[in-house]
């Protein structure tokens, strides 16, 4: 067989020339195909589909439509940068399915603190321009985003959003929430939301319950990530089950039982409190709710028991399925 030709100049110092190379059989593969490895590719922080973009121009153009499938926006500058860079896409080139979007700078892998750069600049930027550009996030992406982690230092004044998510299947919020509900009249604005994540929230109030039983009313299972005992939180459980026996002082009115029969599991981690009295009602509140409503399960941790914020990314990022899987005892560090 003979030996394949290659084009040289001699004598000049130049490089040889070689014949151009095939192209690769990735670049062979009609465009459905190619279309439903991307999708199963870019489910990460975005840096998949960014890639794809360098690969060619034919995978460039045919992945386009996937390049925001799974995105993470950190900080107010990616934030900011984020905002402007959907603004200019058509509405077909920024359907995003998986949304991450923390306010501050978090620790991504193999870094061992968040970027004080981006904590600085996030403290010398207009609060407004970022309020802005978040919400103009969340306006482009409502229409198609499936799961979203919203990772927020500042508090908000709803439990939910104020923006309705049609095909919103799961929503994990991290940081505290006011007691106030949502003002105007009540609609069901996550229809599809069946898993609902607290994460490093102190105040639990009943509010909670009234706004997902209004907004979200297909909600199959909740998990509650306090940064406190949960006394108040399983009181507030034992009243919207209409548990008979259990100290809750009728807060509100049970739900309806076509409310509750949907509900698979609602889970609870919270510390417990030290030992003596209290500590002995806290177990026995456990004990009683747990008893009446095997769906209710809770697991204490050590009192010192803090989730950090910053590293809220890695929690997202750990799994790659974006499958809701429970897991007990959740941490955000491996």
């Amino acid at each position: 067989m003979p030996e394949p030709t290659v084009n040289t100049i001699e004598g000049t110092g130049r490089v040889a020339e070689v014949d151009e190379q095939p192209p690769s059989l990735l670049e062979d593969c009609p465009p459905e195909i190619c279309n439903k490895i991307f999708t199963h590719a870019c489910e990460d922080d975005g840096t998949t589909g960014r890639s794809l973009s360098l690969v060619s121009r034919y995978i460039h153009d045919v992945s386009e439509e996937l390049k925001l499938r799974s995105l993470a926006v950190c900080g107010m500058k990616q934030i900011l940068a984020c905002a402007a860079m959907l603004r200019e896409k058509p509405e077909h080139l920024r359907r995003i399915v998986h949304l991450f979007i923390s306010a501050g700078a978090q620790v991504r892998p193999g870094q061992t603190e968040a970027d004080i750069e981006e904590w600085l600049y996030s403290t010398e930027t207009h609060h407004g321009s970022g309020c802005t550009a978040f919400y103009d996030i969340l306006t482009m992406a409502a229409p198609t985003v499936k799961t979203f982690y919203l990772s927020s230092t500042c508090a908000r004044p709803t439990v939910l959003l104020k923006i309705p998510m049609p095909e919103l299947e799961e929503f994990t919020f991290f940081n505290e929430f006011h007691a106030t509900p949502a003002t105007g009249p009540p609609s069901v604005d996550f229809p599809k939301l069946k898993r609902l994540r607290f994460a490093g929230c102190s105040n639990i109030s009943r509010t909670i319950f009234t706004e997902i039983y209004a907004r979200a009313p297909n909600v199959t299972h909740m998990f509650f990530q306090s940064d406190r005992t949960g006394d108040d939180l399983l009181e507030h459980l034992a009243s919207a089950f209409g548990l008979q026996g259990v100290r809750h002082g009728h807060i509100f009115t049970p739900f309806p039982e076509s409310f509750l029969e949907k509900i698979a599991e609602i889970r609870v981690e919270a510390p417990n409190k030290k030992k003596g009295f209290q500590a002995k009602l806290y177990e026995r509140l456990i004990k009683q709710v747990t008893m009446l409503e095997p769906r209710i399960k809770v697991t204490t941790v050590a009192p010192s028991y803090s989730i950090p914020f910053c590293y809220s990314l890695q929690d997202w990022l750990r799994d790659s399925t974006r499958e809701w899987n429970f897991p007990t005892p959740h941490r955000f560090i491996d």
